[in-house]
């Protein structure tokens, strides 16, 4: 089953509509966040919490950059002059030399603070897999407790059960459960051209949410080919269970005689209802998603 998510502008955002452990994607309008969009994740309606991006991120290292550099220009300088006066004078040698150490060791510490800022965060491609674990690149990365990381799967295997992100070692993948544990993630859960969002959590993967592919809101339409009388079933492995009938086409329009029950399962659609005569059918579905 795909997992499902609010999605819409701040201006509509309820979080007393949420249930606990759903995921809300702000697309636009929320000025906390420079670009306008944000990920919130509900605790118990009404309580939710800010998840951290990609963007979020970059936010926080330009900042960082930003507060630092003065600092930074002031200490070179320092250590400029500390070396001249070394060249200068045998007498203000070891004094120069102590400058310049503690110059050397607070540019050490500023550019920790810089880096370790990012580590562990980022956003990866995966292009290849090895049984269930898929292979992701993703510059500089280090596997780093709390680190959140966006990975764009272009090819997914069957049982996608693992990430082995850099070479650093393949890592299990787990998703909460309603009983509130972990499990293993279910097979189609992602699927080729999806991103997955995932938290290293110091021992999983843990994956918060998947951002569909275009072709995945893509309407289906389903031949359920000629129908005298009714259920009919239809099978087709593009048929997701999340997805609802927004539409339909009959060939006789005279033949429907009341309502009609549309029901869908992963690879299958099956309608309920009466027909009068014969006639073709087809079967317009959609995943409908709302914030």
């Amino acid at each position: 089953m795909a997992i499902q998510n609010r999605r819409g502008i701040y201006y509509d955002f309820d979080p007393g509509k949420m249930v606990a452990g759903e995921l809300a994607v702000v697309q636009e309008g929320d000025a906390d966040s420079s670009t306008g969009r944000a990920l919130y994740i509900c605790f118990e309606p009404g309580i939710v919490k800010r998840i951290c991006d990609y963007d979020d991120v970059a936010d926080i290292f330009a900042h960082s950059a930003e507060t630092y550099i003065d600092d930074l220009e002031e200490i070179v300088s320092n250590a400029q002059t500390a070396a001249s006066s070394a060249t200068s004078a045998a007498s203000s040698a070891i004094s120069a030399a102590a400058d310049a150490t503690n110059a050397a060791e607070a540019v050490s510490q500023i550019f920790d603070y810089i880096r370790n800022s990012i580590l562990g965060q980022g956003f990866g491609t995966s292009n290849s897999y090895t049984s269930g674990t898929s292979i992701v690149s993703l510059a500089d990365y280090q596997i780093v407790e709390g680190g959140i990381v966006a990975v764009r799967f272009n090819t997914v295997p069957d049982s996608l059960n693992a990430l082995n992100i850099n070479s650093r070692g393949a890592i299990q993948i787990r998703c909460s459960s309603r009983e509130g544990t972990f499990a293993s993630v279910p097979s189609g859960t992602i699927k080729s051209g999806d991103v997955g969002v995932f938290m290293y959590d110091g021992t999983y993967y843990v994956l918060l949410t998947v951002f569909r592919s275009a072709e995945f809101n893509r309407p289906l339409w389903v031949d359920m080919g000629t129908v005298s009388s009714l259920p009919q079933t239809k099978y087709n492995s593009l048929i997701e269970s999340s997805m609802i009938c927004t539409g339909y086409e009959v060939g006789n329009p005279s033949a429907q005689k009341g309502d009609w029950t549309v029901n869908t399962a992963n690879g299958s659609v099956a309608v309920s209802g009466n027909v009068s005569g014969s006639t073709s059918l087809k079967i317009k579905l959609e995943n409908v998603r709302s914030i």
